[in-house]
């Protein structure tokens, strides 16, 4: 906790510590998009990410929680295999929020701008589904 208390000391220097800057919990977080948090059981800034979730929903957000036990600070960064499935979730998550905004894409048709790039699906250790531009 010391260490916690350091670091934020040096990222915030002279300004508030409770500065909705350095942290969401301490701004407005009425109005908000639909929310996905993903947080370790084991992460540092645990509670934080709790304040967060919990602000949004009150300031009107639908929030999705996801607590994976027992992992640390960032890490959907390796390769756990509870870094798999979170990125698995918020990529299943943020598709269905997607295609409720604008429904189902049309092969070969955007929005108003014409043909969409072909996209190639990819899985890989530490992501569980990229899309990338094929040239």
């Amino acid at each position: 906790r010391e260490m916690g208390v350091d670091m934020i000391a040096i990222y915030m220097g002279d300004a508030p510590g409770h500065d909705w800057r350095a942290s969401p919990v301490f701004g407005d977080l009425t109005g908000l998009p639909p929310v996905h948090v993903i947080v370790g059981g084991s992460e540092g800034l645990y509670s934080e990410a709790l304040m967060a979730a919990e602000g949004a929903a009150r300031g009107g957000s639908q929030v999705t929680l996801d607590v994976y036990a027992e992992m640390p600070h960032g890490f959907t960064k390796y390769r756990f295999d509870a870094a798999n499935l979170a990125m698995a979730r918020v990529a299943e998550w943020l598709g269905d929020h997607a295609r409720s905004c604008v429904g189902e894409p049309v092969l070969g048709q955007g929005p108003q701008r014409g043909p969409v790039p072909r996209l190639a699906s990819v899985r890989s250790p530490t992501w569980a589904r990229a899309s990338f531009p094929l040239s």
